[in-house]
């Protein structure tokens, strides 16, 4: 109960419509370009190690906490 309103009630959304969300789903996935996607996974696979390095060097405190 949020607010006084029930929002969940015996496990189930009583403000979402579960069976369109999740034709909503099967739609989008069945129009997916998986192919594409494929190759993008690839892209970010190869350059994820650059960007780990450049990040690395982000791991110091972001204020100094004896400034003043």
């Amino acid at each position: 109960m949020v607010n006084g309103r029930w929002v969940v009630r015996d496990g189930k959304t009583l403000l979402l419509d579960e069976a369109e969300i999740v034709a909503a789903l099967r739609d989008q996935l069945a129009r997916h370009d998986w192919h594409s996607a494929t190759e993008q996974t690839q892209r970010l696979r190869t350059l994820a190690p650059y960007v780990r390095k450049f990040y690395a060097s982000w791991d110091v405190p972001l204020v100094d906490p004896g400034a003043r």
